[in-house]
């Protein structure tokens, strides 16, 4: 997006218009500002969040009209509250007297909702569906009330198309809307929706004074993510009709029950039955940031979602197709293709290492706040910049997107879901809160580029593992450990990089990581067009030296040669010969048991070099031939020194 905006602030056309740029994202908002910094001479751009052109709005709506003409109150825009403030209503809110229906709606919760120590996520679906019939519900009744029994009818009405919904779980989220309602009334606050139809009434009052200035152009990303009323208000101040859309139905999170297909109509109510909608690009099914295995991914949650909750409208569940050249080799194949794992250790040990994020390509996606902060606390992870919640996540895009727990977070309606799919005559209920559930998650998908691993709780119910992770027609990549792990991270660094962590890690005695390392350098280079021969040779060198290291730090741990064959244990001692590391050598002959070796080496170390030749005589049929050249060279080096000594010192060695 930023460099279309580019694009168009570098048109000489362009220089005396004025552009409103819309997302719903604040982070999304700000990155864009931060990418056109000093790019826009004319100053022709607004880059704002809707809450942002709300807030502006109102500020400029209060010093407009000072007589308070429209009882526009100074502090006003300070009681804007949003689902946040909903949602921490919602939890310490009292129960709401009605039948329990636990398990005909367990995602929505009534047990223990008042002042509770502990909030699961299944609180938050809860108020996030209620929030979202709230605001569209109010938005029906034009912002009047909920107060009346006819009230009750209509939104029963309005949302029968929820068939998992009986009425008895509509009356419950009803009463639970009329209480909020009533409480925003009672303490003079508004959400961001009753401020839209404020503004508009006021845009519509008021044509001939402009207390904001008109756009020659507004472009709205995300546009799936506003409300009806927010876009009626965006078409009031744009000039000529200029008003563009970009969004995608299958990637709304935000409570709303407004579809692509809608905004049309929304835009002739506003403008009249005449006006002609662009629709030249409608619906766009190439993908240009992800990979084609990722987007086989993608397109089986397109084919599970329709199969649960009924076919959607013209913009969703259409097939995509990945425009990412296909370059992959065969031998890498499993190593792109989507994962899963449930092991702790596995996962934390990949949060630990620094080395995975060095590049900012990796992003971990958690699916609410709530999660968010419960993997901050459980795995003391401290790279809070690779860590998004999906709502933060909007908008950007990484080289491998790590998902924490989608399913285990919300299980209860996965499991729905997963056992839905399984049973063709309980399929196509349609579900506004299921569809969210496949929001959220194809939100977190469409985010990678290359690669995808999901990481859930080992316990996640065999349906939801069928359903969304062993699935027949697309079957994901499972690893079990953090060897299969590496494994699979192998191909994502240079060989240049993955044997620099080698030598890295060999620095810090971690032998065993600096072996796996140079693996991987090995892997990495083999798979290069043009091989230099020597370099590989030296690249295997390394390795085997490193795993000799490794087996080394393995033989002291298990306090010798307990489970080590001759062979591997004299490969050792070859290297500790050839690397002169006498301490370390020492320490493993010692450990072998060999004492009269032991007892030849101790001589030689304390000098005693006449007791050592006779030792040598003893032991030499014992030895290799790199134990056989080393000793000797040690009592040469010592009788060498001792001739020098007796003829008066090195200055008559010449």
């Amino acid at each position: 997006m930023s460099e279309k905006l580019f694009e168009v602030l570098s048109d000489e056309n362009q220089k005396e218009n004025k552009i409103l740029y819309l997302t719903f994202m604040e982070t999304l908002a700000e990155e864009i500002k931060n990418d056109l910094n000093g790019l826009d001479p004319n100053n022709i751009l607004t880059c704002q969040t809707y809450n942002e052109f709300i807030k502006s709005s109102f500020k400029n709506a209060y010093n407009y009209y000072k007589d308070e003409k429209y009882n526009l109150e100074n502090n006003r825009i300070e009681k804007l509250k949003n689902f946040e403030y909903f949602y921490l209503w919602f939890i310490q809110s009292p129960k709401i007297p009605t039948q329990n229906i636990q398990k005909e709606f367990t995602y929505l919760k009534q047990k223990g909702i008042n002042k509770r120590k502990e909030i699961s996520n299944n609180d938050r679906d809860a108020a996030s569906i209620v929030y979202l019939f709230f605001r569209s519900f109010e938005e029906s009744l034009d912002y009047t009330s909920f107060e009346g029994s006819e009230k009750l009818k209509a939104f029963k009405e309005t949302f029968k198309v929820e068939k998992d919904l009986s009425d008895s779980i509509l009356e419950i989220i009803f009463n639970y809307c009329k209480f909020y309602e009533k409480h925003l009334k009672d303490h003079n606050f508004f959400d961001d929706n009753i401020a839209a139809s404020i503004l508009c009434k006021l845009f519509e009052q008021n044509e001939e004074e402009h207390f904001i200035e008109k756009y020659d152009a507004i472009i709205v990303d995300e546009i799936q993510d506003l409300t009806k009323t927010q876009i009626r208000s965006l078409l009031k101040i744009v000039k000529d009709h200029k008003f563009y859309g970009f969004g995608d139905d299958n990637q709304s999170i935000n409570p709303s029950l407004i579809h692509l297909r809608d905004i049309e109509g929304i835009i002739r109510d506003e403008y009249g039955p005449s006006i002609k909608c662009n629709k030249d690009v409608s619906y766009l099914t190439d993908v240009l940031r992800s990979s084609k295995r990722v987007v086989e991914y993608i397109n089986l949650l397109n084919k599970i979602r329709p199969a649960v909750i009924g076919k959607g409208k013209a913009t969703q569940d259409q097939e995509l197709h990945s425009l990412v050249p296909d370059d992959t080799k065969n031998e890498k194949a499993k190593l792109d293709k989507p994962a899963y794992l449930f092991d702790y250790d596995s996962f934390k040990n990949m949060l630990a290492n620094e080395d995975l994020f060095i590049n900012n390509e990796i992003g971990i996606i958690a699916p609410s706040f709530q999660s968010k902060k419960e993997l901050i606390d459980s795995f003391k992870f401290n790279r809070e910049q690779d860590l998004y919640s999906i709502e933060e996540i909007k908008g950007r895009e990484k080289k491998i997107i790590i998902l924490y727990k989608f399913f285990s977070s919300s299980k209860d309606v996965w499991k729905q879901i997963a056992n839905t799919y399984s049973l063709p005559d309980q399929r196509k209920l349609y579900s506004t809160l299921k569809r969210r559930f496949f929001n959220r998650y194809y939100v977190g998908l469409t985010r990678a580029k290359e690669k995808i691993i999901i990481f859930e709780d080992s316990d996640l119910d065999e349906s939801i593992k069928n359903c969304f992770l062993r699935n027949k027609d697309c079957t994901l990549e499972y690893i079990s450990d953090i060897d299969s792990l590496n494994e699979y991270f192998s191909n994502d660094f240079t060989h240049d990089q993955w044997r620099n962590k080698a030598e890295k890690y060999f620095k810090l005695k971690d032998y065993q990581e600096a072996f796996n390392y140079m693996s991987n350098a090995v892997k990495s280079y083999k798979q290069n067009e043009n091989i230099d021969q020597n370099l590989l040779d030296k690249y295997q060198e390394e390795k085997e030296r490193y795993e000799i290291y490794a087996n080394y730090k393995k033989f002291l741990e298990n306090d010798g040669c307990e489970g080590f064959d001759k062979d591997k244990v004299n490969q050792i001692i070859d290297l500790l010969i050839k690397e002169d590391e006498i301490n370390d050598l020492e320490e493993t002959i010692y450990k072998k048991h060999q004492k009269e070796k032991y007892k030849l080496l101790e001589l030689i170390n304390n000098n005693e070099n006449y007791n050592a030749l006779k030792q040598y005589e003893k032991v030499k049929n014992n030895l290799t031939e790199t134990e056989k050249n080393y000793f000797c060279n040690k009592l040469l080096d010592c009788y060498s020194k001792i001739i020098q000594e007796k003829m008066g010192g090195y200055k008559y060695g010449r």
